[in-house]
């Protein structure tokens, strides 16, 4: 499932084509059904068309229950307004494909005249289909381009569809890898859509008894409005959560992948030898910083729990080890005060995993919670400034001695629950 999931627009419209099967039936539609003999040469087309319907099929199958699904559940009012364009793209696309497989499979034994009668009969009504492509595909793709890359401006009230879409994804996931097959999933059920609909538009202009003469504008603008929405779809989704996702979900499993961790405003996140086994962020002028000045993000790695990813489903909650590079120890929460703390790989008392969870769609800040076998132990991580007599306070500006602590409950407006993960940019050596 993840292979799909991970798929952009670009490959989703490469994989069905230009045309219902690629170079073959570029060939089938500008020579027309007549140019068929029967023989090795339709069993070659006939083979090109299967496994083009097979690739749609599959990528129907995969994300088409849980896309429905996600949307009944979203806003199903909005979404209902582009039902009636995709199931018309649909249909138009089933009745083509059933035109050519009726030629493709008639009777070798057939007579020419028998033959010669069905053949032109389903070319007329090939003909006829796809002029109602190229007269109405362009307007549902248009409609379908304008929910997936609207915006709200000046006056304008309600929200957008995808973040109205993402919004509601990132309140039913735990973590980002959730969070992002979820949008992801219902993103690529309008993607298929859009790129049956530019497979229909080209077949029309491929086809000279159509006279589809703008069909070449038309495709171009279509392929231009689906990149548009690979970067909506980034922007209110969250490049960085993409990258991050993408990176994790793509790597052999389980998988070992490097990241930087920092503060809030960029600082390291490391364990400071004099002080045993607690964990300080690198302000400037603090004894965590030997020379007095800020040290940047550090080296981690995101692991993934044995088997905890090989059957990876979108509507899924899923939880990492986060092990800091220099130690090779495991951030956990634990000990009397169930502070932050790192504990060797082997020490099997916790689970040692945690929930990493975007802010807000579209921001590349995160927090992180806790995942605790006991009960009631599930902790959001924090920074913390450590006082004089000892005491400690949300960090609300990073200076001094910031430890990492932690909070039971979760407040979005401090920047003390708020971390930055990004994948590290230099491969480690020796990884």
């Amino acid at each position: 499932m993840a292979g799909v999931v991970t798929q952009s627009s670009t490959t989703i419209l490469t994989k069905f084509g230009t045309s219902i099967a690629g170079a073959a039936g570029s060939w089938l539609f500008t020579q027309g059904l007549n140019a068929l003999e029967g023989g090795s040469e339709s069993d070659k087309i006939n083979q090109g068309i299967n496994e083009v319907l097979k690739e749609v099929d599959k990528i129907n199958k995969a994300v088409q229950n849980l896309s429905q699904a996600l949307l009944d559940d979203v806003l199903t009012l909005r979404t209902d307004e582009l039902q009636q364009p995709m199931d018309d793209i649909n249909a138009l696309y089933i009745d083509i494909s059933q035109i050519i497989n009726t030629v493709l499979t008639l009777p070798a034994t057939l007579p020419t005249t028998d033959r010669a009668t069905q053949v032109q009969d389903a070319q007329n009504r090939l003909e006829s289909r796809l002029k109602d492509c190229a007269n109405d595909v362009p307007k549902y793709l248009t409609k379908i381009n304008s929910f997936l890359t609207e915006t709200t401006t000046g006056d304008q009230t309600g929200c957008p569809l995808l973040q109205q879409i993402a919004q509601k994804c990132l309140d039913d996931s735990t973590d980002f890898l959730g969070y992002y097959g979820r949008t992801k999933a219902i993103i690529i059920g309008y993607w298929v859509v859009v790129a049956k609909g530019i497979a229909l538009l080209q077949m029309a202009f491929d086809t000279p008894g159509v006279g589809f003469v703008e069909g070449a504008d038309a495709i171009q603008t279509q392929k231009d409005n689906l990149s548009q929405q690979d970067q909506a779809f980034e922007t209110t989704i969250g490049q960085n959560t993409i990258n991050l996702a993408e990176t994790v979900l793509n790597a052999e499993q389980p998988c070992l992948v490097p990241i930087s961790f920092s503060s809030n405003a960029g600082y390291r996140v490391a364990l400071w030898p004099q002080w045993n086994t607690e964990i300080f962020v690198g302000c400037p002028k603090t004894p965590t910083s030997l020379d007095g000045a800020a040290v940047g993000p550090t080296l981690w790695w995101l692991e993934s729990p044995a088997g905890s990813l090989f059957d990876y489903e979108p509507s899924g909650n899923y939880t990492l080890h986060v092990k800091e590079n220099a130690t090779n120890m495991r951030l956990a929460m634990t000990g009397s005060q169930w502070e932050a703390v790192e504990i060797p790989d082997n020490d099997k008392n916790d689970a040692n995993v945690w929930s990493i969870k975007p802010i807000a769609p579209g921001s590349d800040r995160y927090s992180l919670q806790f995942q605790s076998r006991f009960q009631g132990y599930s902790n959001f991580l924090v920074a913390k400034t450590i006082q004089s007599n000892g005491d400690s306070a949300l960090a609300t500006t990073e200076e001094g001695d910031v430890e990492l602590r932690w909070e039971k409950k979760f407040d979005a407006d401090s920047t003390a629950f708020r971390w930055q993960i990004s994948g590290w940019v230099d491969t480690p050596s020796g990884s």
